[in-house]
């Protein structure tokens, strides 16, 4: 078994806090894939206004059976 992990986090940005009954919407995109790393873009908006981003660097990692 493989499960993706984080495993870095540079440049997370909170703009605004999220309030119990907000509707969250997250969005990302992978900017860049070399040799099983991925580096995506993610943003999480709560109706138009932008709630928090990041660049997340993503890789695999074998767990137990």
């Amino acid at each position: 078994h493989q499960c993706r992990v984080i495993s870095q986090e540079d440049t997370a940005r909170f703009k605004r806090p999220v309030e119990p009954g907000d509707q969250l919407r997250i969005e990302s995109r992978i900017l860049r894939k070399m040799k099983g790393i991925w580096l995506f873009e993610a943003s999480a908006h709560v109706g138009d206004q932008l709630a928090a981003s990041a660049e997340l660097m993503c890789t695999y990692k074998g767990i137990g059976a």
